[in-house]
């Protein structure tokens, strides 16, 4: 008899079924295990292209690589939630397309901390970098739970990493691939400096996932659910980093961009931001205090 996860992880190795379509199935039946064991009567519930999606339930070679995956999971000692676990994010929860599952390395409580997301372009330069220590500095000083949270990416992401680690804050890095690599790789001693200090390395990827450029604006719907508040330091006007402010946007997450000269390349993201009145206006830690009304 195969344990539960099995059936849970490979639920999300099934081809071109959607998170929240899994998701529904699962509501709607009550477990992965039932789905698998019970396609028949589920490719009845179906129908249209979803009718393709069941015929793949069938296939032995599905829950085969969700046991080899579990295996893994054990032993390299990976954290696995699963969405209907009672300590997986609630707020990741609540966005329509959250993953089936999570694999961490280290445990959290998530629904513990105010969670604060800090983004920003790879090219960030000493502007950012300088706020992003100044920011964090002052959130240490709160007599609050703050996790700040991030993608581990160059630039932005690597200063509010290591800003946390200097100063002694939780942080969180939502990786775009499996467990199996890091990157960059220029990145690796700092994943490992998140590991030690006991931060969190968190991916819904599993271990071996292909590398697509996709994954990391994937994931970066992720590190927008687990925020309660999401800042963008410096961005062009194109990037990952905007993405994640329009995905915290239509989560109702409160978003706040650092502004920058109008003739600055590495600000024009920002200010576009704030110009559309998708973004707060952020040039001081006592703003945030003001708009949180901390």
């Amino acid at each position: 008899m195969l344990a539960d996860d099995v059936y849970n992880i490979a639920l999300t190795l099934v081809p071109n079924l959607k998170c929240h379509d899994a998701r529904k199935l699962v509501e709607m039946v009550g477990s992965a295990k039932f789905i698998f064991e019970n396609v028949g009567q589920v490719k009845d519930m179906l129908s249209g292209r979803s009718k393709r999606i069941a015929e793949l339930l069938q296939s032995q070679q599905i829950l085969k690589e969700a046991e080899r995956q579990l295996r893994i999971i054990k032993d390299k000692n990976i954290n696995m939630l699963y969405f209907t676990d009672k300590v997986f994010p609630k707020k990741l929860l609540d966005c329509y397309d959250c993953p089936l599952v999570l694999y961490s390395y280290n445990s959290f409580d998530y629904n513990d901390y105010f969670t604060i997301g800090i983004v920003g372009t790879r090219k960030a330069d000493a502007n950012a970098k300088k706020f992003i220590y100044s920011f964090v500095e002052k959130l240490k000083s709160e007599n609050r739970k703050i996790l700040v949270v991030s993608g581990l990416a160059e630039g932005a992401d690597t200063f509010a990493h290591s800003a946390c680690l200097d100063f002694k804050l939780p942080t969180l890095a939502v990786l775009g691939h499996g467990f199996d690599r890091i990157y960059p790789r220029k990145n690796r001693d700092l994943a490992n400096s998140i590991f030690t200090s006991g931060g969190v390395l968190v991916t819904e990827f599993y271990w071996g996932y292909p590398m697509f450029g996709v994954n990391f604006l994937q994931r970066n719907r992720i590190l927008a659910g687990l925020c309660d508040a999401v800042i963008v330091v410096q961005s062009g006007l194109a990037g990952g980093s905007l993405n994640t402010a329009e995905l915290a946007n239509a989560y109702c997450r409160d978003v706040f961009a650092v502004p920058g000269r109008f003739d600055d390349s590495l600000s024009l993201g920002c200010n576009n931001l704030i110009k559309t009145n998708k973004a707060a206006i952020l040039t001081s830690f006592n703003d945030f205090k003001y708009y949180m009304g901390w």
